[in-house]
C-alpha cells in the first residue's frame, strides 16, 4: 500500500510538472531591450570614432566619508575628478586604446548571437573594425580585453582569415612586450607553540645598505 501511494504521488507530480509550461518571456524581453539600447547607442555615436565606456556619475564627499567611516582627507586625493554638472548621467566615451574599448563591440556580437538581429551583426563588424590599429599596440597588457571581446567573438560568430590574422598579430605583440624578471622575494615562517614569526625578503635597512631603491607600502 505504501509503495502504491508513493507511485501515485510521483505520477501526480510529473503530471503537474508537465502541465506547467516555463515562461521565459521575461528573458526575451530583456534581450530585446538590451539589443535596442545597443542599436540606439550605435546610431548616436556614429562617426565619432569613439566607443561607449560608462556613464558619468558624481559623488558627495560627505556621503563617502560616512560610508567609509573615515575623514574625507584620507581618500579625497585618490578620487577621480568630479565631472561637470552637465555631464553627469551622460554617456562617457573612450578611444580605441582604452582598456575597455572591446567591451561594446563584444556586447554587440553577443546580442547578435542571442537574438539573430542583423543590426547587431552589422554594428559589431563596424565597431570591431574600428579597433584594427590595436593589433600593433604594445603599450598595455590589456590587449585581451580589447581584442578578444571584439575580434575574438567575430572569429567565433563570423570567421574569416583576416580576423584570425589580426588576433595572431595581436598575440605576437602581447608576447613580445618587454617583460623583465627582476628576481624573487623569499619568505619564511616559524611557529613556536602559540607564537608565529614571519619574514619576506630583506628589511628596509639592509636593502638601503645594499644600495637598492626601496619604498615602504
Amino acid at each position: 500500500m505504501k509503495i502504491k501511494s508513493i507511485s501515485i504521488i510521483a505520477i501526480l507530480a510529473a503530471a503537474v510538472s508537465c502541465s506547467q509550461e516555463e515562461n521565459y518571456s521575461w528573458l526575451k524581453n530583456g534581450l530585446d531591450t538590451a539589443a535596442e539600447q545597443l542599436a540606439i547607442t550605435a546610431e548616436q555615436i556614429d562617426g565619432q570614432q569613439m566607443l561607449p565606456r560608462s556613464i558619468y556619475v558624481g559623488y558627495d564627499l560627505d556621503e563617502l566619508s560616512c560610508q567609509l567611516g573615515v575623514d574625507r582627507n584620507v581618500f579625497k586625493d585618490s578620487l577621480r575628478t568630479l565631472p561637470e554638472a552637465d555631464k553627469i548621467g551622460k554617456r562617457r566615451l573612450c578611444g580605441i586604446y582604452d582598456w575597455t574599448s572591446g567591451f561594446y563591440p563584444g556586447s554587440l556580437w553577443l546580442a547578435y548571437e542571442m537574438t539573430g538581429d542583423e543590426r547587431m551583426k552589422e554594428s559589431a563588424q563596424k565597431y570591431t573594425n574600428l579597433l584594427n590599429p590595436v593589433r600593433r599596440y604594445t603599450e598595455t597588457h590589456d590587449l585581451g580585453f580589447m581584442m578578444e571581446c571584439s575580434y575574438g567573438n567575430a572569429l567565433r560568430l563570423s570567421p574569416n582569415d583576416t580576423i584570425k590574422a589580426v588576433l595572431v598579430e595581436t598575440a605576437d605583440n602581447l608576447c613580445g612586450r618587454d617583460n623583465r624578471y627582476p628576481g624573487s622575494l623569499g619568505s619564511s615562517v616559524i611557529k613556536v607553540f602559540d607564537m608565529t614569526a614571519a619574514v619576506t625578503g630583506i628589511n628596509e635597512t639592509n636593502a638601503k645598505k645594499a644600495g637598492l631603491n626601496v619604498d615602504k607600502v
